[in-house]
């Protein structure tokens, strides 16, 4: 009887934990080039009423060995289709993630967007321009973030 007991109250916190963690959904980021072949990301979370933010970074190209696609941030350490992942904390999503792209830090955090280091509160159809001549050192970045080693 205990056993049983045991495993009922296993099942329902295992459920309840694994609805908690996973029932906003993932940060979605769509790696994609405009008409001119500038390259951006157009974030969405639409649990959290979020879509179509666009960060875009003028001047810089796509190199040959980058793509372009949609990545759901539901798993840590994704690759991405250029630039790639300093930090992300997803055991509650849609959670933390921070990535390198261009030298910018472009940070997806409930409650604001970073870039660069600076929050900036979400605003649904905006479109943010990360120039060239805004690029944190490395060392920058790195502090910026905590990251994973590379």
């Amino acid at each position: 009887m205990t056993f049983v007991i045991a495993l009922v109250f296993y099942y329902a916190a295992y459920s309840w934990l694994h609805r908690r963690q996973t029932g906003n959904g993932p940060w979605q980021v769509n790696f994609t080039t405009n008409s001119a072949g500038v390259p951006r990301l157009v974030v969405a979370q639409p649990s959290l009423g979020i879509s179509n933010v666009i960060i875009e970074f003028p001047g810089e190209q796509l190199a040959a060995t980058n793509s372009t696609g949609v990545v759901n941030f539901a798993k840590p350490k994704q690759t991405t289709p250029f630039g790639h992942v300093l930090y992300d904390d997803l055991m509650f999503q849609p959670g933390d993630v921070a990535l390198d792209t261009f030298g910018h830090v472009v940070e997806f955090v409930p409650s604001v967007l970073g870039l660069n280091g600076l929050g900036i509160g979400w605003t649904n159809d905006t479109v943010y321009s990360l120039a060239p001549t805004n690029r944190l050192s490395a060392e920058a970045r790195r502090k910026l973030k905590g990251g994973y080693k590379r």
